[in-house]
């Protein structure tokens, strides 16, 4: 029986991680930008200070690894830019 994990379990790990906190981004990016055109811009907001608090609590964690840092701020980033989009549709 093998005690040590094989490389091609924490390769498969690694990138199962990625591609979830990768879909988790696009999902918590893409919820304020929809749910301002759906319903009132004014609607979007909120979703995306929800969605902040999503990505914080269950996304990528800033350390350590320098692709977890990279993945986390992009993640903040994007929501941020989701945000502006919200406050400029409601601005229109």
């Amino acid at each position: 029986m093998e005690t040590e994990p094989s490389a091609v379990r924490e390769w498969a790990s690694l990138l199962g991680r990625l591609a979830l906190g990768g879909l988790l981004a696009v999902i918590c990016v893409l919820a304020p930008v929809v749910a301002a055109v759906l319903f009132p811009p004014l609607a979007g907001v909120p979703t995306a200070l929800v969605s902040f608090w999503v990505w914080s609590r269950f996304g990528a964690p800033p350390m350590p690894g320098f692709l977890n840092g990279l993945l986390a701020l992009q993640g903040y980033a994007a929501i941020f830019g989701s945000l502006l989009a919200c406050i400029a549709l409601m601005l229109r």
